[in-house]
């Protein structure tokens, strides 16, 4: 034992950088696991937290033909459901400086889903639109774009 004791003594000797890369490689993947495992829990409260206050949907039911009103009596009879909002979204095409984009129309729904205004207002008549952040970003300056739909223009 001893032997093997004074090789691998010998070897870390002889190749100290090879011994310091691996030392930190080992070091820094164990730093990023422990990171990880105890982030989870928090972010999982964090999240669970957020869902909560927003009144977030737990399950979303779509149907290619429409979804009728005796379809959304039929999922509130479900045992364990505590409330069934029927609502409509619509994706559509909208070009600005000669780049399309798809844009995703929501219809605003009560008690459900609650949407977290970060700054400005909300809509306040039919031609109104709030607008998320990241899409707004991503698609430039949004007081330009206009888009149409069923023969409407918003801005």
């Amino acid at each position: 034992m001893k032997i093997l004791h004074k090789d691998v003594f010998r070897e870390i000797k002889n190749s100290v950088g090879r011994f310091v890369s691996l030392f930190l490689i080992v070091f820094i993947g164990v730093a990023f696991y422990a990171g990880i495992r105890s982030c989870h829990p928090d972010m999982q409260v964090s999240a669970d937290t957020f869902y909560d206050q927003t009144n977030l949907a737990d399950i979303r039911v779509m149907s290619a033909l429409g979804i009728t009103e005796d379809d959304v009596r039929a999922l509130s009879k479900v045992k364990g459901v505590e409330k069934v909002i029927g609502t409509y979204g619509y994706d559509f095409l909208c070009k600005l400086d000669d780049q399309q984009y798809v844009v995703h129309v929501m219809a605003q729904t009560e008690g459900i889903n609650d949407i977290v205004l970060k700054s400005g207002r909300m809509p306040q008549s039919a031609t109104n639109v709030s607008w998320m952040t990241s899409s707004a970003s991503s698609a430039g300056n949004r007081s330009r774009m206009k888009a149409s739909i069923i023969g409407r223009y918003f801005a």
